[in-house]
C-alpha cells in the first residue's frame, strides 16, 4: 500500500506541549503586531479584532503558558517590543486577559460586589475627566487600556479566568532572573544601583517589594521561603532606592505586629506612618549609602513644587488620562510625577483617588479581619509597601503590580470565605 505523502507525525492528538507552545509563539507574534501598531494608531483596531477573532476561533480552554509568561515578563519592565512604547510583559497581560474573558464564560469565584463597584465607578471616573477636558489622542487611549488592563487583572485573578497558581509560578521564576539581570547588565546611568531589565532602580525596588511578598505566599516550606527572601533582599539592597527599603522595612515589622492591632488602628498607624514620611526633608534623608543625592533630590523636590501647582489647577475630575507630567528647569525638561498620590489627582482628579484608595483600604481590611487562622500578612505587606511607595514613586497606584496584589488580595479572600461557607452546612449536617 502506498504510503500518503503527509502523514500526521502523532496518532493521537498533538501532545499538550506542543499545542500549548504554539498558542504561545502565537500570542507572542500578536503581541508584536500590536507594539509595531504603535507607529499607525489606526492599524490597533484591526489588530486587536485578529486578536479577538483568533482566540474565539482556536477555543483556548485554559491560557496558562500565555499568562505564565505573561506575569514572567511583569517582572522586567524595561522589555519593550521593537518601536512600541509598551513593555512586553503589559502586551502579554493584555493578550492573556483577552484570551482568558472570551474563551472561559465564567469564573470560578465571584467578584465581591463593593470591588466591581469600585473598579467601573474608577474607570468611569477617568474616562469622563478624559473626555471633559477633550483628549482624544492616542497616549489618552493608550492611558485607558492599561487602565482597561489594571482592571481586568484584578478581575481575572479573583474570578480564576488567570490561574493563580500559574501567575504565581511566573512571578516566582520572573524576579529571580530580573534581579540576576542587574547583576549582568549595564547599570543605565544609575551607578552602582541595580536596572537590569527593571530598568530603573525605583522600579526595581518597588517590583521586589509587592511581587516579591506575593511569591513568597506559594512557598510552602520555611526553608524555600527563606532563601528566596535572602535573595529578595539582596537584589532590594542593590536598588539603594530608599523608599522601597522603607516599604520594605514596614511591610516586615508588619509580619510581626499586624496581628496585634484592630482593622482601623491598623489603617490609622499605617497613614500616620505615610504622613511623616511625605514630610520628613529630603536633606534628613541623605545619610550613610545616600549622601550622594543631594542632586537628585534638588530636581525632585522642582518637580515636586510644578506638581502641586499644576494639581491645583483641576483638583475634582483632573486634567485626564496620561498627563501626569510636568516640565521643569525652565520647561526644558519633561518628568513624570515622583507623587502617586498627586499622579492620580492629576489625571482623574480627587475622584479617581477616593476610590482607588476606597478599594485598596477595603481589601486590606477585609484581609485583616479574616479569622486568625487564615490570616495572610505577606499580602496584608504587599498593599503597605504600595501605599508606602506610592509617595515617592509616581506611578505605584496604577502600576500592574499593584493591580496583581489586589487581584491575589481579593482572590484569597474570596476563596476562604467560600471555604468556610462550604464547610458550613457540613458541620450542621455533624452536630445534627
Amino acid at each position: 500500500m502506498d504510503r500518503p505523502l503527509f502523514h500526521r507525525p502523532f496518532r493521537g492528538p498533538a501532545p499538550l506541549w506542543l499545542r500549548q507552545s504554539i498558542r504561545a509563539v502565537v500570542a507572542l507574534t500578536l503581541g508584536v503586531l500590536v507594539g509595531l501598531s504603535a507607529f499607525r494608531p489606526e492599524i490597533l483596531l484591526v489588530v486587536v479584532a485578529a486578536i479577538m477573532l483568533l482566540f474565539v476561533v482556536a477555543g483556548l480552554n485554559r491560557p496558562d503558558p500565555l499568562v505564565f509568561l505573561a506575569f514572567v515578563m511583569m517582572t522586567m519592565p524595561k522589555v519593550h517590543l521593537p518601536g512600541s512604547p509598551l513593555p512586553v510583559g503589559e502586551t502579554l497581560m493584555l493578550l492573556a486577559v483577552i484570551s482568558a474573558f472570551l474563551t472561559m464564560k465564567k469564573g470560578l469565584f465571584p467578584m465581591p460586589r463593593w470591588a466591581v463597584v469600585a473598579v467601573v465607578l474608577f474607570l468611569t471616573a477617568l474616562t469622563l475627566s478624559t473626555v471633559v477636558n477633550g483628549l482624544f489622542a492616542y497616549s489618552a487611549f493608550k492611558r485607558l487600556l492599561h487602565v482597561v488592563v489594571y482592571i481586568f487583572v484584578i478581575i481575572g485573578l479573583v474570578r480564576g479566568l488567570l490561574p493563580r497558581r500559574v501567575a504565581l509560578r511566573g512571578i516566582q521564576v520572573g524576579l529571580p532572573l530580573a534581579i540576576l539581570s542587574g547583576l549582568v547588565l549595564p547599570e543605565d546611568g544609575y551607578h552602582g544601583r541595580l536596572t537590569g531589565l527593571f530598568g530603573d532602580p525605583n522600579v526595581a525596588g518597588m517590583t521586589i517589594v509587592v511581587l516579591g511578598a506575593i511569591a513568597l505566599t506559594g512557598l510552602r516550606s520555611a526553608r524555600s521561603q527563606k532563601w528566596y527572601a535572602v535573595m529578595l533582599v539582596f537584589g532590594l539592597a542593590l536598588t539603594y532606592s530608599r523608599t522601597a527599603m522603607l516599604g520594605a522595612l514596614l511591610a516586615l515589622i508588619w509580619l510581626w505586629v499586624g496581628r496585634k492591632l484592630r482593622p482601623v488602628t491598623a489603617v490609622f498607624v499605617v497613614a500616620l506612618v505615610a504622613v511623616v514620611i511625605a514630610v520628613v526633608p529630603t536633606n534628613v534623608q541623605n545619610f550613610g549609602p545616600f549622601n550622594d543625592r543631594a542632586g537628585s533630590d534638588q530636581l525632585r523636590n522642582r518637580v515636586a513644587s510644578q506638581e502641586i501647582k499644576s494639581v491645583q489647577k483641576a483638583v475634582v475630575l483632573g486634567h485626564g488620562a496620561g498627563t501626569a507630567t510636568v516640565l521643569v528647569n525652565n520647561g526644558t525638561m519633561v518628568f513624570y510625577f515622583h507623587d502617586s498620590y498627586l499622579a492620580m489627582i492629576q489625571e482623574g482628579g480627587v475622584v479617581s483617588l477616593a476610590i482607588i484608595m476606597t478599594l485598596l483600604i477595603a481589601t486590606f481590611l477585609s484581609l485583616m479581619r479574616l479569622d486568625t487562622e487564615d490570616r495572610q500578612p505577606l499580602l496584608e505587606g504587599s498593599i503597605i509597601g504600595v501605599w508606602v511607595m506610592a509617595i515617592n514613586l509616581g506611578e505605584v497606584l496604577m502600576d500592574l503590580p499593584t493591580a496583581i496584589a489586589l487581584g491575589f488580595a481579593l482572590s484569597y479572600i474570596v476563596r476562604v470565605r467560600a471555604r468556610h461557607t462550604m464547610a458550613e452546612p457540613l458541620l450542621d449536617h455533624v452536630a445534627a
